[in-house]
């Protein structure tokens, strides 16, 4: 045909539209090929990540049972944390939580009279509001030392009353330590023991750390 004939470029237009036709196909194609394996790799995320957080709940309420508040058999706060979801709640309570040593000198100084030990934590505020933990930041996680100044028991609990540094009482509450609870019997059960009163005794000094209880 002569250059420039009209059947010669409709026909270059007509193997256009079909090179192009066939490869918006293929791109149609590679597209839901790699939606499908997005899809599939969700899929296999969510299983995956779902048997994780089975373990991880399973490893708390294990934890738990054994009154993991803060620590479980020497098992510091920071890492009964690092296994927590990230959708912690707020804080259950405020205290100051004794080292190990402290716990050991105080079950030395007032023997448990009851099965259930707990004997680990002076709670400064239950239930700490916005403010509360505005003026608990500054002390999170620091050291402090407290003073046993009294002991009351009775055929449910076992408590001894303390006094905590000025800065850090933030309620009227009888501060103290449970130490001990008869079987079936709640760890609050120490504030109603409590005020009856208490057997007044030679203070003693014992070390903590400030921070707070989430469940």
């Amino acid at each position: 045909m002569p250059e420039g004939d009209p059947a010669v470029g409709l026909g270059k237009a007509i193997a256009d539209v079909v090179e192009l036709r066939i490869r918006e196909r293929e791109m149609k194609r590679t597209i839901r090929d790699l939606a499908q394996l997005v899809k599939d790799h969700e899929t296999i995320f969510k299983e995956v990540t779902g048997r994780l957080h089975k373990r991880i709940d399973a490893a708390i309420a294990e934890l738990e049972k054994h009154d993991c508040q803060p620590s479980c058999d020497g098992v510091p706060e920071a890492a009964l944390e690092a296994i927590r979801p990230p959708t912690a709640a707020e804080p259950i309570y405020t205290a100051i939580f004794l080292s190990d040593d402290a716990v050991e000198a105080l079950k030395m100084l007032c023997p448990p009279k009851h099965t259930k030990i707990h004997a680990h934590h002076v709670t400064l505020v239950f239930r700490p509001s916005p403010k509360d933990l505005l003026a608990i930041e500054p002390y999170l996680g620091k050291e402090v030392v407290f003073e046993i100044v009294g002991e009351a028991s009775d055929d449910k609990g076992h408590a001894v009353k303390v006094t905590v540094p000025e800065h850090l009482r933030m309620d009227e509450q009888v501060h103290h330590v449970t130490i001990s609870c008869a079987d079936g019997i709640s760890p609050v059960y120490s504030n109603e023991l409590l005020k009856k009163g208490w057997k007044d005794i030679l203070p003693y000094r014992l070390r903590g750390v400030v921070g707070h209880f989430t469940k």
